[in-house]
């Protein structure tokens, strides 16, 4: 993936920095349960910008056809010299209008 800067450094809106992105992630599903996660690596162009791993994992559960749940836990490596590491968890449910219309409603919080 390629992350263009557009956005506002100066209103902490985007990097101001191209950013790559190459992913790994996984997925296995078994009855009403789908589990997925894996890892990325973050190239960061700029003064100041890290190199950075991102690892995440995701456990969600299908309640009916068009509603489901579930819980996020996701990890960031210090992204400049000015950051620490980052661990997050969210719940969220998807609710699905149709095979291509989904909304997601999502919270959480850092833990670290």
């Amino acid at each position: 993936m390629a992350e263009s800067p557009t956005g506002n450094t100066d209103r902490g809106i985007g990097s101001g920095n191209w950013q790559f992105f190459i992913p790994m992630w996984l997925q296995k599903s078994f009855g009403p349960w789908l589990m997925y996660g894996g890892s990325g690596y973050w190239f960061t162009s700029g003064v100041s910008k890290n190199n950075w791993w991102l690892f995440g994992y995701t456990l969600q559960r299908q309640i009916t056809d068009f509603w489901s749940v579930g819980i996020e836990l996701y990890h960031t490596m210090a992204k400049n010299q000015f950051n620490d590491e980052e661990t997050y968890v969210n719940i969220g449910t998807v609710y699905d209008f149709s095979k291509l219309h989904h909304i997601l409603f999502s919270m959480g919080r850092g833990i670290q």
